[in-house]
């Protein structure tokens, strides 16, 4: 494909203009995995405007992480994993003995994308985002 650049070339993989993303997410729009998805939350109730809006933002991560391996037509399936590194009552419990300092120091969760082409070929990137604080236990003590 044209957009994919060789190894000597230090052009992006992906064109910035933006055109690109749009003919991707069109064509993500129109895949056989769309058509999946509508039938599988056609039964829990959910609104038109909510299934489009998910599905929006699931071709748009999916887009971010994988848009230069796999084109938009071609998705079979596709899944998105949001990767929480608190849970909810860890995040109170430590929001209240910071007094709050713990959201300007929260990591952010990791995502994992999973996609499953109509060659039968599945591509896998996972994100972790490293946190603010460095690794050690101790660092965050002698930072206050």
């Amino acid at each position: 494909r044209s957009q994919q650049a060789t190894d000597n070339d230090s052009t992006p993989l992906l064109p910035t203009d933006g055109k690109y993303k749009q003919d991707w997410l069109a064509a993500a729009a129109g895949s056989e995995c769309a058509t999946n998805l509508d039938k599988l939350l056609k039964g829990l109730g959910r609104t038109p405007q909510e299934v489009g809006y998910f599905k929006s933002e699931t071709w748009a991560k999916v887009y971010d992480a994988l848009g230069a391996e796999v084109e938009g037509d071609d998705l079979a399936r596709a899944l998105v994993v949001r990767n929480e590194k608190f849970g909810m009552k860890t995040t109170c419990f430590l929001a209240l003995i910071t007094l709050g300092l713990f959201f300007c120091f929260r990591p952010r969760d990791d995502d994992t994308v999973l996609v499953l082409t109509k060659q039968g070929r599945v591509v896998q990137l996972k994100v972790e985002r490293p946190s603010c604080c460095p690794a050690g236990a101790a660092a965050p003590f002698f930072f206050f």
